[in-house]
């Protein structure tokens, strides 16, 4: 029989409402900026499609390529972040574990949702 995690509820100390210890912010998400960015250029590829398929198909391919290498390399620096603040072998205290656990439950959470 296995256990359905979504089912258990975390220790109270583990709550998510804990706002004793400031944990590390979650990963920054691009501004709205860079957003609108994205989109326009998407567009642009959209709208070359009808006089070149493909290199709209190609510049597409390119496009969802380099935005993936850029969340990919956000998620890695924030999970290297993490890494260093409690694997510095015995002198992490039980509460800096505690916070990392935190943070590692909150970069769960978000890969879930870009999954």
């Amino acid at each position: 029989m296995s256990i359905d995690p979504d089912r258990v509820s975390p220790p109270a100390d583990m709550a998510e409402t804990d706002t004793q210890q400031e944990e590390p912010a979650r990963s920054e998400s691009p501004d709205r900026g860079d957003v609108q960015q994205l989109r326009t250029r998407w567009r642009e590829v959209q709208g070359a499609f009808v006089d070149d398929p493909h290199d709209a198909v190609s510049r597409a391919a390119e496009l969802v390529t380099d935005l993936v290498d850029e969340v990919t390399a956000r998620y890695q620096e924030r999970t290297k972040t993490l890494a260093g603040q409690w694997s510095g072998g015995d002198h992490a205290d039980t509460e800096n574990l505690r916070t990392a656990l935190c943070s590692y439950r909150d970069l769960f959470d978000d890969l879930l949702e870009v999954r």
